[in-house]
């Protein structure tokens, strides 16, 4: 029978310092904690054909429980997948992708979800009795606050499985992970997501890599489907905000090794001090080089200034890719003004500035489906139709309980180019 198997089922979680919950009259009635990672081994799997993990906070208000508030945590489910998709036969679907580690399991890209209650589904190839899928789960709870710090969250674990020749999902394992609030506990270090990364192999450049979550897949699947039906011999890429750098590192990748990206000719890469300097200064070696383009593309970085204006080197490209990033940029900032907003609106504007020029967003569906860093998604589409004043030019389909919205948008009037 197939087996969760975890290293700890109670963690000690300190409370964050935003995103708690007020009652109608002003009180505390539910905290939010920290992000906390664990890991989760899936073993024993190999009499079946098809698996599925779930993990669910299983609370929800009602009318003799008004005050539940739990059913505010949400949690999501990393692990290596390769970046390409993997068609073997007439049966492979399009968005199945070979985990990292190994040939035996599929993924499938359009069944992993995260929120409230996340999900992610494998196809089994031959796979023995030493087969194991490694994955590492992030948690954000809520706790009662009338509990105080005897406050405790649970998330159920559950493994169903499709045996090789049947037709039909049975459960063959559950378990429950308690989250205790603990207001003297660590909080997990940027050091800690970065070992992390390192080990799913998200981190590589030069050679095969792995992505590690679901928006990384839908950009590259977006960027392809232009690519494809775009007639022209070379394009122009502009990639805005870095982060940990491991979803940069995936396109990167892309562009290097799959052929229907090798019509890329210059990729220049758009990002703001704040958002990096602080972890660049920790892991230096996380920083990526213009040489890392080799002869395949020409790779630029250029930083935006802090006074909200636009650099002089800005031009118009064929395709941008913004990938987590409008719903954190049209926030205001931290002094109650706009200008990341505002500098963020007017560079869209000077890179879409070609006739054929899109723009490839992927956001989180909604703000249960951001982990690692809340937001406050509130109405994109109303923001892309007239903030940025764009209209809609195609869409990609990202499965059912979508945990990214992917989108691709052109400008409204033409342009002179």
């Amino acid at each position: 029978m197939g087996r969760i198997e975890l290293r700890h089922s109670e963690f000690p979680v300190p409370l964050g310092t935003e995103g708690h919950l007020m009652g109608p009259y002003g009180y505390l009635s539910a905290q939010k904690g920290c992000p906390t990672w664990f890991r989760v081994d899936i073993t024993s799997v190999e009499k079946y054909q098809d698996i599925i993990l779930e993990a669910s906070f299983r609370y929800k208000p009602s009318e003799t429980n008004p005050h539940e508030h739990r059913h505010k945590s949400r949690i999501g489910i990393w692990t290596a997948v390769k970046d390409s998709p993997s068609l073997v036969d007439v049966a492979s679907r399009n968005d199945e992708y070979t985990h990292g580690e190994s040939k035996d399991f599929k993924l499938l890209l359009d069944e992993w979800r995260f929120g409230q209650d996340a999900q992610i589904a494998f196809h089994l190839n031959k796979t023995s009795l030493h087969s194991t899928i490694k994955l590492a789960l992030c948690s954000v709870p809520f706790f009662h606050a009338t509990e105080g710090k005897n406050a405790s969250t649970q998330v159920h674990l559950s493994l169903s499985g499709m045996m090789k020749g049947d037709l039909h999902y049975t459960l063959v394992d559950e378990k429950i992970v308690t989250f205790n609030r603990d207001d003297d506990a660590r909080k997990i270090q940027p050091r800690t997501e970065i070992n992390l990364f390192k080990e799913f192999g998200a981190l590589e450049i030069g050679g095969e890599g792995n992505s590690i979550h679901p928006k990384q897949l839908y950009t590259a699947r977006a960027l392809s489907q232009e690519l494809s039906d775009n007639d022209a011999e070379t394009v122009d890429i502009a990639y805005i905000g870095t982060d940990t750098t491991e979803n940069l590192r995936s396109i990167i990748r892309r562009f290097k090794h799959d052929s229907i990206f090798s019509k890329v000719s210059n990729l220049t890469v758009y990002f703001k001090e704040g958002w990096d300097t602080a972890l660049m200064e920790k892991f230096p070696n996380l920083e990526l080089t213009e040489d890392l383009g080799g002869q395949k593309f020409s790779l630029k970085f250029i930083k935006l200034p802090k006074d909200g204006t636009i650099p002089e080197e800005t031009i118009p490209v064929d395709y941008i890719l913004s990938t987590y990033v409008t719903p954190w940029a049209m926030e205001l900032d931290d002094d109650g003004k706009k200008t990341n907003r505002e500098q963020y609106i007017e560079l869209i504007h000077s890179l879409l500035g070609k006739e054929k020029s899109r723009l490839i967003s992927v956001d989180p569906q909604d703000s249960s489906k951001a982990i690692r860093a809340s937001c406050d998604v509130t109405n994109l589409q109303n923001l892309y139709l007239k903030d940025l004043d764009l209209k809609l030019h195609d869409s990609v389909d990202s499965g059912e309980d979508m945990v990214v919205d992917c989108k691709i948008w052109k400008r409204k009037n033409k342009v002179v180019e």
